[in-house]
């Protein structure tokens, strides 16, 4: 079979939504309008731009995932390639997503995710990494225009709908109220696994850039808990430990969080 009709057949069988992708204007930087005024080229100019400004930040950054910025990747088409191949991308895009966590604040950063956005269209193949990944600013704009462009198939993200259509910041309150809400409490087991990927995944030094994580974490915690006051119970303990186990590992966390969380859970 010829490498023409090859694609041919997989485009054939490629979902509604990949098919799409000449139609999708999502973009973190632009609105519908200038979106579709820009390029492949452009995109890619964008990207290249952003990690430029990476690397200012941190000087080894443009070796950590070079391929995902080569050149060849401008006619590079995600809805072409087997599920295994496009698995391998979902691992090199959710650890170099890791890498710009810290950085979300930055420009150069949003623009590195522009150009994932356009080329990898990671807002609907990697969405709830995305969501879990910059989670920690949710009480920003930057995050509420993310989250307008993520396309979820999961009934269990429903609970956004509402902040995805304003492309609205989440306040730090509403994330507690569906802590204690969720079936189970589920989007705690999310967080706490989201963790110990990441743990595993990234060296030494690049686990250390994920303090703000942490600090997220603690703060969502700890209120959860003061909120539940006396009704705190066993279950909910139950999904907090791992989360508090795998920090023990990290004296940053020692130093500055656990004993208020272990006080918070006490009290």
């Amino acid at each position: 079979m010829t490498s023409l009709s090859t694609q041919l057949k997989k485009l054939k069988r490629a979902p509604t939504r990949a098919l799409a992708i000449e139609r999708d204007y999502s973009s973190l930087l632009f609105n519908k309008k200038e979106a579709g005024s820009y390029d492949k080229d452009d995109f890619y100019k964008i990207g290249l731009a952003g990690l430029a400004g990476m690397k200012k930040l941190d000087d080894n950054f443009d070796t950590y995932l070079p391929e995902l910025f080569e050149k060849k990747l401008i006619k590079f088409n995600r809805a072409i390639i087997s599920k295994e191949e496009n698995a391998e991308w979902d691992k090199k895009i959710e650890k170099m997503l890791l890498l710009l966590s810290p950085y979300f604040h930055h420009q150069c950063c949003r623009e590195v995710l522009e150009w994932f956005i356009h080329k990898f269209q990671i807002h609907s193949y990697n969405a709830e990494a995305l969501f879990l990944t910059f989670l920690p600013f949710h009480s920003i704009n930057s995050f509420g225009r993310l989250l307008h462009i993520l396309k979820f198939n999961s009934p269990d993200m429903n609970w956004l709908e509402e902040y995805q259509k304003d492309a609205a910041p989440i306040p730090l309150n509403i994330l507690c109220r569906f802590c204690q809400s969720g079936r189970d409490y589920w989007l705690i087991t999310c967080l706490n696994k989201f963790v110990v990927n990441f743990v595993e995944i990234l060296e030494e030094k690049h686990i250390n850039n994920m303090q703000h994580y942490f600090t997220f974490l603690a703060s969502l915690y700890g209120n959860l808990i003061e909120n539940r006051g006396s009704t705190i119970d066993d279950q909910l303990i139950s999904r907090l430990i791992p989360f508090i186990g795998i920090s023990l590992k990290f004296v940053f966390f020692v130093k500055k969080f656990f004993w208020k969380i272990l006080l918070k859970i006490r009290a």
